[in-house]
């Protein structure tokens, strides 16, 4: 990876620590989150409406992608909030940003996307993916796994699929947008366009789900004041973070260093739960910590 994408996955990581922990401590649903997407999809909109000309360039293929890339975002909302809902931020994050890394490397490899895994590299996703694993535990008694298996991690499961689905279909996009000629326009550009359309296909996919849903609906009518200017705010950050995630995969040898390498978050989501959260700091959720760090320096360098 060079510089220019580990500073930019870095800055979006730490965003993603912060906008997770509103998104938990304000009561997490879909609801919430077609709020913040209506807040993104918004600050995009002008830039949309200036380059529009781009919209009749784009071929069919990425078109199909904005729309599959729309599903795995709404699935990746609605599974997180309700991860939330049901555990600990401490549990549900580290998982549902685990389970990625595995996920896309597996993809990855099977499918020949990118350049082949260099033996740092690879270490490094390893290290990163078996990390996560272990900052959620306890304690290795039996008692304590069996947790692991609740539907907690079932939720923070469905999320990293959800994960794993929009972030190898927006590379590919991306690399296929980016090829466009006659646009005129830079990566930077071309990256915030394909942006609101994702964002915008998501918001179509979220909310059908929020209207059948008898729960998320109420959940969205007795929103407050507070939660849904929390909501707007997370929207604008998320927007800002995933815009650099997707730049920075222009300048990566290959998405699952990208996927590995956003796992920065989870030691700082794990400083946040310990000091603002007030959860305890178990010497397996450090370990699990000192481990992804271990990860990232192998990911950094390969």
């Amino acid at each position: 990876m060079t510089l220019l994408a580990i500073a930019l996955v870095c800055v979006a990581a730490v965003l993603h620590a912060f906008w997770n922990l509103v998104g938990k401590r304000q009561s997490p649903s879909a609801a919430f989150f077609l709020v913040a997407s209506v807040s993104g999809a918004a600050a995009l909109l002008p830039l949309l409406v200036r380059d529009r000309h781009v919209l009749a360039l784009v071929p069919p293929a990425v078109w199909v992608l904005v729309v599959v890339t729309g599903v795995f975002e709404a699935l990746y909302y609605a599974a997180l909030a309700g991860a939330y809902r049901n555990g600990d931020m401490s549990v549900a994050y580290p998982l549902a940003r685990a389970l990625p890394v595995i996920m896309i490397t597996v993809i990855s490899a099977a499918l020949a996307l990118g350049k082949p895994f260099s033996q740092a590299g690879l270490a490094g996703i390893v290290a990163v993916a078996a990390g996560c694993l272990i900052v959620p535990l306890r304690s290795l008694s039996r008692q304590h796994l069996s947790r692991g298996l609740a539907v907690v991690c079932l939720l923070a499961a469905t999320a990293a699929i959800g994960t794993t689905g929009y972030t190898l279909i927006d590379n590919e996009a991306l690399r296929q947008m980016r090829a466009l000629g006659g646009t005129g326009l830079g990566t930077i550009e071309i990256t915030l366009i394909y942006l609101a359309l994702g964002t915008l296909s998501s918001i179509l996919w979220i909310t059908p789900y929020i209207a059948f849903a008898a729960p998320e609906r109420a959940r969205l009518l007795s929103m407050t004041r507070p939660a849904a200017l929390s909501a707007v705010a997370a929207g604008l950050v998320i927007t800002l973070g995933y815009s650099m995630v997707l730049v920075a995969m222009a300048y990566a040898s290959n998405v699952s260093y990208i996927a590995a390498f956003r796992q920065t978050s989870i030691p700082l989501g794990a400083a946040l739960g310990i000091i603002v959260e007030k959860e305890k700091p178990y010497p397996l959720k450090l370990l699990g910590v000192a481990v992804i760090l271990g990860g990232l320096i192998l990911v950094a360098v390969a």
